[in-house]
């Protein structure tokens, strides 16, 4: 999906700040939506789980903050406008709904 969309918008990357130095176009944040697709499904896995209401909190909050950390490592490294990296996570954040209610359907979950 990420790659597609790369392709089909062709956004150039910020050229003020480039701590990075990526090849690819900038609209949407592959790692933003690798790190919610990723991390959010895990932590739906933890919300199903009958481990310790606390732990899953703190696992839950742990996870939180790496994608927030990712994303803002994105913008603040100069590889994506913020728009990137908010449209990476609202995509991502759409294909981890859709994708954990067909597996719920299915009852895989």
């Amino acid at each position: 999906i990420n790659n597609i969309l790369k392709l089909l918008i062709g956004r150039q990357r910020p050229e003020i700040i480039n701590l990075v130095t990526e090849t690819s176009y900038s609209f949407p944040s592959g790692h933003t939506m690798v790190a919610v697709v990723l991390y959010g499904f895990i932590i739906y896995i933890v919300n199903k789980t009958k481990i310790n209401k606390y732990l899953k909190i703190f696992i839950n909050t742990l996870l939180i903050l790496l994608i927030i950390l990712i994303m803002m490592s994105r913008i603040y490294l100069g590889a994506h406008f913020a728009s990137d990296v908010f449209a990476g996570m609202s995509i991502s954040i759409a294909y981890l709904i859709l994708i954990i209610n067909l597996l719920e359907r299915r009852e895989i979950l």
